[in-house]
């Protein structure tokens, strides 16, 4: 059970037993209320022959007379008309109903009980003529405690006991749980601290903390991938950095220890150490954006963009790359002028950078790379394609994931990060990406920039 079901049990108990108490008690003070105490009507004292000459109307008044006695008061109602007592009808043991009795032997059942009951004479019908008289009276003993006094007295007592062990069990089966499931997490964490990220969590119980488990499992989990992540990331640039120092290292030591005397060659090898260092410097570079995406500072650098002049400026850009390179580039901008995106434009060129440089990498000389932007349904599309030698339907699956290189790119210079970083990118700004390649015929790379915050169209007549 939750604890917040607990408390809210425990809440409930406490209120609803003084609650369940009082109605209790209303309930047994109605059923033994005067109105609860037989009464003949006038009809059965008639049939009896014990009436007299009572008439209905007067009986009525003395039996509401009696209905507001206590029930704990005995009474006898006596007729005394022509100097004769006659019992009309009595719950006092001593008044027989139906029977007569002088003024002397009433006095005398008073002198003779009078220590055991005190007697009280009342005249209902003190309006009429009728000499009606109802004698009353109580046992001593209700005038030191009234039977209502210590019936609720004893009930509250009662009650106290009944919520001092509910409330004691409850709090116990709370801190119970409590304690419990704070010790099972206490222990988890402890080993999760000590670097025990292949023990599966499993704290059972259904209270709230328990139900952190699954939190602390799913953490569990990303720490342990997270683990394995770095030392893959660890392994494999440190296996992509040794190749290039490697040949650093060895014509630098052949040009010092003067094994390198022809000037072509001297300048081959020096070339060499130029390319290889400028790899090692885009593979350093790419490694800074990796992590830098992984800590998500680069997100203090977002802020409002005009998109159609920063698309516009990188197809120049490209266009004279392309030039240099031999391939044809083409393609068009198609936005509005005042299209505002909100992202930090370094990252967003560097997403621009990787694509395009892929595309004219792996693209045959006099190939063709197309880079075009538009407006459909309220997303900005960056469409990339070329006809180069394309990605294999087995290899799609694998071309985001880090240090991952295709077998047509293992001929090519690079880490493997470019497009692991690429999707780092585009995952944090929560835009999306879509791979169209066929091998031998070229792929097709679109990046969707979703409305909202990201877009501000512009508003018309500003």
């Amino acid at each position: 059970m939750k604890i917040k079901s607990q408390v809210y049990l425990l809440l409930t108990g406490i209120l609803l037993i003084p609650v369940l108490f009082f109605v209790f008690i209303a309930f047994m003070r109605y059923f033994d209320s005067p109105e609860r105490i037989f009464i003949p009507t006038y009809e059965e004292v008639a049939v009896d022959g014990k009436s007299g000459e009572i008439s209905s109307e007067e009986w009525g008044k003395v039996r509401r007379f009696l209905e507001r006695l206590p029930k704990n008061i005995e009474w006898a109602v006596i007729d005394r008309k022509n100097n004769e007592n006659n019992v009309v009808f009595s719950i006092i043991p001593n008044l027989v109903p139906g029977t007569f009795i002088s003024n002397e032997g009433i006095i005398k059942l008073f002198l003779v009980t009078r220590e055991q009951y005190a007697y009280q004479i009342d005249f209902p019908l003190q309006d009429s003529e009728n000499s009606l008289m109802v004698v009353t009276r109580f046992s001593k003993d209700h005038k030191k405690t009234p039977k209502f006094f210590k019936d609720l007295f004893f009930g509250g007592g009662i009650v106290l006991i009944i919520m001092f062990a509910f409330c004691a069990v409850m709090v116990f089966l709370i801190v119970k749980s409590l304690t419990k499931s704070v010790t099972a997490l206490e222990e988890a964490t402890r080993r999760i601290t000590q670097g025990e990220f292949g023990l599966k969590i499993d704290i059972k119980g259904s209270n709230e903390i328990t139900s952190l488990s699954s939190s602390l499992e799913k953490m569990r989990t990303a720490l342990m991938e997270g683990q394995l992540r770095k030392s893959r990331f660890i392994m494999g640039i440190s296996h992509d950095l040794r190749t290039p120092l490697a040949l650093i290292k060895g014509y630098t030591e052949a040009i010092s220890d003067g094994m390198v005397e022809d000037p072509k060659l001297m300048n081959s090898s020096l070339e060499i150490i130029r390319q290889k260092s400028q790899q090692l410097d885009d593979m350093i570079e790419d490694l800074i954006s990796f992590v830098k995406l992984d800590t998500e500072e680069w997100r203090k650098n977002i802020k409002p963009l005009n998109g159609a002049k920063i698309f516009n400026d990188y197809f120049n850009r490209l266009y004279s790359d392309g030039l240099l390179l031999g391939r044809r580039i083409t393609g068009k901008i198609t936005l509005p002028d005042d299209l505002v995106i909100l992202c930090d434009e370094k990252v967003l060129l560097r997403v621009l950078e990787n694509l395009t440089g892929n595309a004219l990498r792996y693209t045959k000389e006099g190939g063709f790379v197309d880079f075009s932007v538009s407006l459909y349904e309220g997303e900005v599309c960056v469409s990339i394609a070329d006809n180069g030698v394309g990605i294999s339907q087995e290899e799609m699956p694998f071309i985001f994931d880090l240090f991952y290189r295709g077998s047509n790119s293992r001929r090519e210079e690079g880490s493997g990060l470019g497009l692991a970083v690429v999707k780092s990118i585009l995952d944090s700004l929560g835009w999306k990406i879509e791979v169209f390649s066929q091998k031998g015929e070229g792929s097709c790379f679109i990046v969707r920039i979703p409305p909202g915050e990201n877009i501000k169209e512009p508003v018309s007549g500003s």
